[in-house]
């Protein structure tokens, strides 16, 4: 039996059906013209090759510019560790340019430890205990264990540098791939979607001994 053409051989596919829609009528032995049957062949094949036509990739939501974003609400899981000790976790983080609420959750749903900073007053909930001090990084590290820097953190997150001074090596989209800065080397290893606005989907940074993974499942920006 002989094939038709593969999706894609636009110039000969019309020429090849017809032939084979002539020749299944004529088996049939219903009388039929040769216009009649190229007629009929060119619409139906353009039925066809509409149906093999590739659609545009997916470019994902609509972001503002990455540097104009100063509210953010994400969801996602944290994994961090040295060479002493590692944690895992869920994490909710909002924050915005005069506050942040960071809530970890184990893998239970219990919850481990609850950050907020209202202007330079940060304070942690964790384990029945209150701890208030103007260093949320401090704060981060009493519940982590572990140093993260979380002025920093809260631009990187982002795909963005913390201030100009930092070195930025970019993709040929113009989005940063690794940013090192503050003692810091953070990787960028997959967007939400190949804009040049996209936010960064998973995230690996390394400062010292300290090596940090966070994996965003859920991006709200704030108007």
């Amino acid at each position: 039996m002989r094939r038709l053409p593969e999706c894609g051989a636009a110039g000969s596919f019309p020429r090849h059906f017809s032939r084979a829609f002539a020749a299944t009528l004529q088996m049939a032995r219903i009388p039929i013209s040769t216009s009649f049957a190229r007629g009929f062949a060119a619409t139906a094949a353009a039925f066809v090759l509409a149906a093999c036509t590739t659609l545009p990739p997916q470019t994902g939501p609509q972001r503002e510019a990455r540097d104009a974003v100063q509210q953010f609400e994400l969801e996602g899981r944290v994994s961090a560790h040295d060479a002493r000790q590692s944690v895992q976790a869920s994490i909710l983080w909002l924050h915005d340019t005069g506050s942040d609420e960071l809530t970890l959750t184990g893998p239970l749903g219990q919850t481990l430890a609850q950050l907020t900073r209202r202007g330079t007053q940060a304070r942690l909930d964790a384990g029945g205990q209150v701890r208030e001090t103007t260093d949320m990084d401090a704060l981060l590290r009493d519940a982590l264990g572990l140093s993260v820097p979380v002025a920093a953190l809260s631009h990187w997150v982002l795909g963005r540098p913390r201030t100009p001074a930092a070195n930025v090596r970019r993709d040929a989209g113009g989005r940063a791939e690794i940013i090192t800065e503050d003692g810091w080397n953070v990787f960028f290893v997959r967007y939400e979607s190949a804009a040049p606005d996209a936010l960064p989907e998973l995230i690996e940074a390394q400062g010292g001994e300290v090596q940090v993974k966070l994996k965003i499942d859920r991006w709200t920006l704030q108007p």
